[in-house]
């Protein structure tokens, strides 16, 4: 097996302006894996795409666009990036101890600060600023993070109009991406391997959506190492829930290895297959 990694645009060696921008990074996956088989003519049989973190959007609208023989996703997401932001901050609310009428609340908080950078910043800062005067005195508002809400509740009307487009729109962000719908498109095996206390991906809702296009007949494999963070990380944990990672999770990558050779050596370390 053999293995091509390059460099995201505008990252490492890689020239040209770095972007979010899936379709962007697709085309540039796509670019990659043409580079790849032109280099191994005559010695490979099948190819595909591994995709880690935001990779889980990218690898497999490359690999439907190319006739990929498989796709591996890592600790990526079935949601938009809006939803992204909305199930962080659902998960460290959970994890911090509140219920759920704060996080119908905190709902509400997420739903106003999406519509705001789904808008491009021309819309939507009245809504988000009656939910900031409601929930001032909440003790929860503060701990907010996700991937934008809590950076969005810290500024101000003014900075956010002034500013929020390049601070937090300039990555050229699909924000209502329809990753199940590219998911139900895609025709090749897909082996998707999700970490079981993943902090930036929180995989409820992930997990369910994969579950619904196995139920389609989806060729689709899932597996989950436990007590593992972003990254497949295995870590301790402190009384004030900081993380210190230790090692990548065993198994990991001799599952991914084994997978994309068609061939099952398992246990793969404390990995779990759902289906």
């Amino acid at each position: 097996m053999s293995v091509f990694v390059y460099d995201k645009r505008g990252t490492g060696s890689s020239e040209g302006q770095y972007t979010q921008n899936f379709e962007l990074l697709a085309e540039d996956a796509m670019a990659a894996a043409a580079e790849a088989r032109r280099l191994a003519a005559g010695r490979y049989g099948r190819f595909g795409y591994a995709g880690f973190s935001q990779g889980g959007w990218v690898a497999p609208l490359a690999a439907r666009r190319s006739g990929a023989d498989y796709v591996v996703v890592g600790f990526g997401l079935m949601l938009s990036p809006l939803e992204e932001d909305r199930d962080q901050v659902m998960a460290e609310l959970r994890e911090a101890g509140y219920g759920p009428p704060t996080l119908a609340k905190a709902r509400e908080l997420t739903e106003a600060t999406g519509a705001l950078v789904a808008s491009h910043f021309s819309s939507g800062y009245q809504r988000l600023a009656t939910l900031k005067r409601r929930y001032a005195k909440e003790p929860w508002l503060a701990q907010i993070k996700g991937e934008f809400t809590g950076a969005l509740l810290a500024s101000d009307e003014a900075t956010l109009r002034r500013l929020g487009p390049a601070l937090h729109d300039n990555l050229g962000l699909i924000w209502h991406y329809d990753a199940m719908r590219e998911l139900r498109a895609l025709q090749a095996p897909l082996l998707w391997i999700m970490a079981g206390a993943d902090r930036e991906a929180p995989g409820e809702v992930t997990r369910e959506r994969l579950s619904r296009l196995k139920r389609e007949g989806k060729t689709i494999h899932l597996y989950l190492f436990p007590d593992t963070d972003h990254g497949m990380w295995e870590f301790t944990q402190a009384a004030d829930g900081s993380r210190r990672y230790t090692q990548v999770t065993e198994g990991y990558y001799r599952l991914i290895g084994d997978w994309v050779m068609g061939r099952r050596s398992a246990p793969y370390g404390r990995g779990q297959q759902l289906f």
